[in-house]
């Protein structure tokens, strides 16, 4: 059985190089549509390796076990924030 939730928007940090860690919610997938106008920098856990996503296209972050697991911050650390919108949480099991 699958069952999704869409999370409450997330802005992203006014001090550009701060990440900004998805809310607590129990899931095996995000899915995220970056319509924000500007690339977001996305990373997993403490992991220094972030993986950017232009606007106007989605991904799929699989493996986990929690929406916290992921943080997002604008890729051109720019101090201007932008909210992301479209943040789905899915529970596969």
């Amino acid at each position: 059985m699958t069952n999704a939730a869409f999370l409450t928007s997330v802005q992203t940090s006014a001090t550009g190089t701060n990440f900004v860690t998805f809310p607590a919610y129990v899931c095996d997938a995000v899915h995220v549509i970056n319509n924000t106008g500007t690339t977001l920098a996305f990373k997993r856990g403490s992991d220094s390796a972030t993986f950017e996503l232009p606007t106007g296209t989605g991904y799929s972050f699989y493996g986990i076990t929690n929406a916290n697991q992921i943080s997002v911050k604008r890729a051109d650390d720019s101090n201007t924030q932008v909210t992301i919108k479209s943040i789905e949480a899915e529970y596969l099991s």
